[in-house]
């Protein structure tokens, strides 16, 4: 089982794999409580963090992890966005 829970600013993103493939995954906004759950593969999750952990938001490769995540949250609210 491999699971990941972290908090980037307001974003809480939780993470659960039984394989370390696909995950589960929830983000929160801690401000508002608001949530909406996705499933990633790893490699997505991956991309996540890298834009949140880089300290300028564009980690190297950032132009093609954003063509692949870009789709996955054009619904999704402002607040719970997990890349810029």
């Amino acid at each position: 089982m491999f699971h990941v829970d972290c908090t980037f600013e307001d974003t809480r993103i939780i993470a659960s794999s039984n394989d370390g493939k696909i995950y589960e995954t929830t983000i929160s906004d801690k401000l508002d409580g608001d949530f909406r759950s996705i499933t990633l593969t790893a490699k997505q999750l991956g991309m996540i963090f890298a834009f949140n952990m880089d300290n300028d938001g564009e980690p190297e490769g950032f132009e093609q992890m954003y063509k692949e995540l870009e789709p996955l949250f054009t619904d999704w609210p402002y607040n719970l966005r997990p890349i810029p």
